[in-house]
């Protein structure tokens, strides 16, 4: 059957609010130490230095914890999410920071004014955009010329056999965490990536909605700093995922640079 973009967006809010009290347990989704804190700053300093103490969207906020990473670099953050529950979380993290905003809103669809920002940044939302190439647009129109777009993801749809063998290993060891975890199968077979997320499927798609020449970076640090507390099932689970994630990097040509490519044209 085939179902209207409206009717698979309230399936992924369903899916996502389902799981907001207990997301936080669930390895790699919450930035448990300061070497993990680390790893992702790192990174950001090194090929997204204009998210440091800017204003930058949290896009897909969940609990809150990509808000925290913001924080520390002393950014000025303004965070939604598609779930009303995942809100919640996260404000209740924040609740005393003059410097954190969070609303239901969604990432294909804001409800924002034109350059508003100097940077969005998400962690594992691109995977389950429904129209991808509107989201591209409109996080290109809430940026300043020269602003970037940083995204932490991971190619989770196909895992190649080392994967598999690792996730089941994880199961076996009890690595399931949260109870009742709803099922994503059928939404996630309806959704653009459903076939496998990375560079190649990406970069054209910024291309096209105006981005620069975007980057790929692995995310190695991020990893390891998270197996180095996690328990046995936990780091099989994180090592299934480890070879197919990246941090995405994209950005908004500046003033000048759209002046020239106006001029050359």
């Amino acid at each position: 059957m085939t179902r209207s973009n409206f009717d698979l967006k309230e399936q992924v809010r369903a899916y996502w609010s389902a799981r907001a009290a207990t997301f936080d347990n669930s390895p790699g989704h919450r930035i448990r130490t300061p070497r993990e804190f680390a790893a992702y700053e790192q990174l950001i300093e090194r090929h997204a230095p204009g998210i440091v103490g800017a204003e930058v969207l949290d896009a897909a906020s969940g609990t809150g914890e990509v808000t925290r990473l913001l924080r520390r670099l002393g950014c000025d953050v303004t965070g939604i999410d598609l779930s009303a529950k995942m809100v919640a979380r996260a404000q209740l993290k924040h609740v005393n920071d003059n410097a954190v905003r969070f609303f239901q809103g969604d990432a294909e669809h804001l409800l924002m004014a034109d350059a508003r920002f100097d940077g969005v940044v998400c962690r594992n939302l691109l995977w389950t955009l429904t129209d991808p190439d509107l989201a591209f647009a409109e996080w290109f129109r809430v940026l300043r010329p020269g602003g970037t777009v940083v995204a932490f993801e991971g190619n989770w749809m196909r895992p190649d056999g080392v994967s598999r063998l690792l996730r089941r290993m994880a199961i076996l060891l009890g690595r399931k965490v949260e109870t009742d975890l709803p099922d994503f199968t059928e939404i996630l077979g309806q959704l653009p990536f459903r076939d496998g997320l990375g560079p190649a499927e990406l970069r054209p798609r910024l291309i096209a909605a105006g981005f620069k020449e975007p980057q790929f970076v692995p995310v190695k640090p991020v990893t390891l700093a998270q197996i180095s507390r996690a328990t046995w099932a936990e780091r099989l689970s994180l090592l299934s995922y480890a070879r197919g994630r990246f941090m995405m990097i994209a950005r908004r040509p500046s003033q000048a640079q759209q002046r020239h490519t106006t001029d050359a044209a």
